[in-house]
C-alpha cells in the first residue's frame, strides 16, 4: 500500500505527509500488537512451565 501511494501511480491524490503518517501509524500498530502476541505467549509458557515443576515436586 504504501509503496503504491509513493509512486506517481496514484498520482497526487493524497498528500505525501499524510499517508507518511498514516504508514507510520500502521507500522507502528502492527509491531504493537505483535509484541502484544508475544507477551502473551511468554506469559503462557511461563505458567505452562511453573505447573509442569509443581507436579514434578
Amino acid at each position: 500500500m504504501g509503496v503504491f501511494y509513493a509512486s506517481e501511480a496514484a498520482g497526487n491524490m493524497i498528500p505525501k505527509w499524510a499517508w507518511v503518517s498514516w504508514m507510520v501509524v500502521i507500522v507502528v500498530a502492527i509491531l504493537v500488537s505483535i509484541l502484544w502476541v508475544l507477551n502473551l505467549w511468554i506469559d503462557w509458557c511461563r505458567e505452562r512451565s511453573h505447573r509442569a515443576q509443581k507436579k514434578i515436586k
